[in-house]
């Protein structure tokens, strides 16, 4: 599933809150297209879990890898001091694939 994380993602999402980061925001919208409406949603570094979704589309309450670039997305975010050196997080695209 292809998901798009735009800039008003950036611009409303909130800081070290998995449930309403950027990714989350963006997964949400993404899940709304091909008709699935997420309960509860956690975006970790790693994996997303989503939960309360029809058995059709997702398992309920299962993790999701993400990849590489959300993990950079997320610290960058989340880093609102520029303590590590990251630059301002930016608009980007990711697929997130299945488990097997």
């Amino acid at each position: 599933m292809r998901v798009q994380v735009k800039q008003l993602d950036i611009d409303r999402g909130e800081r070290s809150k998995p449930s309403t980061c950027p990714v989350a925001r963006a997964i949400r919208r993404a899940l709304r297209k091909i008709g699935r409406y997420p309960g509860n949603m956690q975006v970790g570094i790693k994996t997303v879990t989503i939960k309360n979704l029809p058995e059709d589309c997702f398992t309920v309450g299962t993790d999701y890898p993400l990849p590489e670039s959300v993990h950079h997305f997320i610290r960058a975010f989340d880093d609102e001091d520029g303590l590590f050196g990251r630059g301002e997080p930016a608009p980007f695209a990711f697929t997130m694939k299945r488990p097997k």
